[in-house]
């Protein structure tokens, strides 16, 4: 996970990297794909939203809300 900033605003996100490889080899490409298409697919204030998705030939990237405060599966 990575803090990107948007030039233009100096707004702050989120955004997950995947080595498409590694996706493939620990056989995670579908739950990847369902987790972009859940969050695509619900807009909540509760939930974190995805501003882009996009992938070059060796990783896919997630660009979402960053939070700050923690891992959910930590604070669990």
């Amino acid at each position: 996970m990575y803090i990107v900033k948007l030039k233009v605003t100096g707004e702050l996100f989120a955004m997950k990297t995947f080595k498409k490889e590694t996706l493939v080899e620990k056989k995670e490409l579908r739950q990847r794909v369902e987790e972009k298409n859940v969050l695509v697919e619900l807009q909540h204030e509760f939930m974190t939203n995805i501003h882009r998705c996009f992938h070059d030939e060796k990783k896919c990237y997630i660009v979402m809300d960053l939070c700050t405060g923690g891992d959910l599966d930590y604070l669990l």
